[in-house]
């Protein structure tokens, strides 16, 4: 089918262009602004934006796949597998959570960063007087890209129910949240030393476990420096050294620890407590995550068809890809506990 008719094809039926509709209603509510945008391209009858998405739609991987969606149409099948794409939950992939997310329309943009007021002593006038703030101008531009992709041959395409098409392509979603996080955390890590507040040392194992003081003292350094963290982000074996103590256990008085799909953890002192694996053992992080790293985000879970030629035989399936940019806001907005 050409671009022309089937452009004629959706303006006939009504079903089509509402479907598109809803379907970029969806993406631009999670954010995905750019997959969002081209379906309501799609859906007004545009021809770039259509041929762009009959490509997708003419793949063999959602011609096979909508042969088991309810409504047996691949629109409807595409609405259904976004929903399994962007939902997915990655209790590892916690990196987003700890950044400033910014949701680009333009290659470039400026975000404002205003550093804390801070009061100090003045002249005989008043006794003390805000000494202002100073505000400085990141400049973002994403132009790095990630993606993840996976291939079926025809046989498993016909033989797989659209459950497993789901569970695939879902798979696929949350290696490049995975992926995602891990660039994240490493350029946290990446901040010199010189330019975070300083914590006690948290050395890994039960004899030097985290405790109670050592997040005490850690937030107590952050607040000397008028620095309010609202994140805090720990390895699985210390959220273990928490749990052991009594201290911890008690829910009402300090915080409600409860194991959520997502890595979230709980909340203590006004810090949302996440959990990952990707944190090195004896790492503990606390941070204000307004200010500490800008995340610039052009292009988010954009899913595209996926061909290639393997041992003379093609595989079908789709990629998800992710188009970003990651700033330093203000370093010391971070402050680090690590281990030997």
């Amino acid at each position: 089918m050409d671009t022309h008719t089937f452009r004629q094809h959706v303006s006939e039926k009504d079903t089509k262009a509402e479907i598109l509709n809803r379907l970029s209603d969806r993406f631009e509510g999670r954010k995905c602004h750019t997959m969002g945008s081209r379906l309501r391209l799609a859906a007004e009858g545009d021809d770039d934006a259509l041929a762009e998405f009959q490509t997708l739609w003419d793949s063999p991987f959602f011609a096979e796949a909508r042969k088991h969606s309810k409504s047996q149409d691949t629109l409807a099948g595409l609405v259904d597998l976004a929903n399994f794409v962007i939902d997915e939950p990655a209790p590892v992939a916690i990196g987003e959570e700890l950044v400033r997310r910014i949701d680009m329309t333009t290659q470039t943009r400026k975000v404002r960063i205003r550093e804390p007021a801070k009061a100090g002593p003045a002249a005989r006038a008043r006794p003390n007087r805000g000494r202002g703030t100073r505000s400085r101008y990141v400049e973002l531009k994403p132009e790095d890209e990630i993606e993840s992709h996976s291939g079926w041959d025809r046989k498993f395409l016909e033989d797989a129910d659209w459950s497993v098409a789901t569970e695939e392509a879902a798979g696929i979603a949350e290696v490049l949240r995975e992926d995602m996080s891990q660039k994240i955390l490493d350029a946290m890590q990446a901040i010199p030393a010189a330019s975070t507040t300083t914590g006690a040392i948290v050395a890994p194992g039960q004899a030097n476990m985290l405790g109670f003081n050592d997040i005490v003292d850690m937030r107590q350094n952050m607040l000397a420096k008028y620095v309010r963290p609202n994140r805090m982000v720990i390895n699985p074996l210390q959220t273990a050294d928490l749990l052991k103590q009594e201290v911890f256990q008690d829910s009402l008085r300090y915080g409600d620890f409860v194991n959520k799909a997502e890595g979230y953890i709980g909340s203590l002192f006004g810090m949302d407590i996440y959990e990952s694996a990707q944190m090195a053992d004896g790492h503990v992080w606390m941070l204000d995550v307004r200010y500490t790293m800008l995340y610039g985000v052009r292009r988010y879970m954009l899913m595209e068809r996926y061909e290639e030629v393997k041992d003379a035989e093609s595989l079908y399936g789709v990629k998800i890809s992710t188009r970003y940019d990651l700033k330093v806001g203000l370093g010391d907005y971070i402050s680090r506990m690590e281990g030997a």
